[in-house]
């Protein structure tokens, strides 16, 4: 029994030894993964650092973009503003003008009729007085006539 005893204390032994190996090598490349874990701790902590300074970046350009485009717009809008004036005192001026053509045509017309009337009321006055003037030089065509009669 000792033999056998002795034995097993060899094979656990035996065991033993192989189950050390075995576990350093675990260490070893428990080891070795940790270090590779940590590089690509390292090289995503260096990514995201990049990729946080890209995204910055971008962002500044992006609000200097916004900023840019603010401005002219701001400079159209300003642009558009004076048009808008000018085109509203254009027009102003033009309306201004087609008021002050139409009183002169107004004014001009009504003169026109004015002087018309004027002109038939001396006419009608002239006629008046020819016809007046007329009668009369008849009676008097017809004195000379009976005194001419009266004569004879």
């Amino acid at each position: 029994m000792e033999k056998e005893i002795m034995g097993m204390l060899q094979m656990i032994h035996d065991n033993t030894i192989v189950l050390d190996t075995k576990v350093g090598r675990l260490g070893e490349k428990l080891e070795l993964l940790e270090t590779r874990m940590d590089i690509q701790k390292k090289e995503l902590k260096d990514e995201m650092k990049t990729i946080e300074q890209n995204l910055s970046a971008s962002i500044d350009s992006q609000k200097k973009e916004m900023k840019a485009i603010e401005r002219n717009l701001s400079a159209r809008i300003d642009s558009q503003k004076k048009e808008m004036k000018a085109i509203e005192q254009n027009l102003s001026v033009k309306i201004d003008s087609v008021r002050f053509e139409l009183e002169n045509v107004t004014n001009r017309k009504i003169s026109a009729l004015f002087d018309g009337r004027e002109d038939e009321l001396r006419y009608r006055r002239i006629t008046i007085q020819n016809n007046e003037d007329i009668e009369s030089l008849q009676m008097r065509v017809s004195n000379l006539e009976q005194a001419l009669k009266s004569v004879i």
